[in-house]
């Protein structure tokens, strides 16, 4: 996520996310985690889903 943010330097997944998400919003966040996940191909799209509602409801 950082790499979408220039001259970022995160601590964490989280810290990036999170920034990520108040520089764009929470729908941009999951349209590039599901793009980055590949989340329309991955065979586990059930558990990218539910780390995706964790990751929502910490917020």
């Amino acid at each position: 996520m950082a790499e979408y943010i220039e001259g970022y330097q995160y601590v964490n997944a989280i810290d990036a996310l999170s920034l990520f998400e108040s520089e764009y919003s929470r729908v941009k966040l999951i349209e590039v985690m599901a793009k980055e996940l590949h989340s329309n191909i991955l065979r586990y799209q059930k558990i990218i889903k539910n780390f995706v509602e964790v990751y929502i409801m910490t917020i």
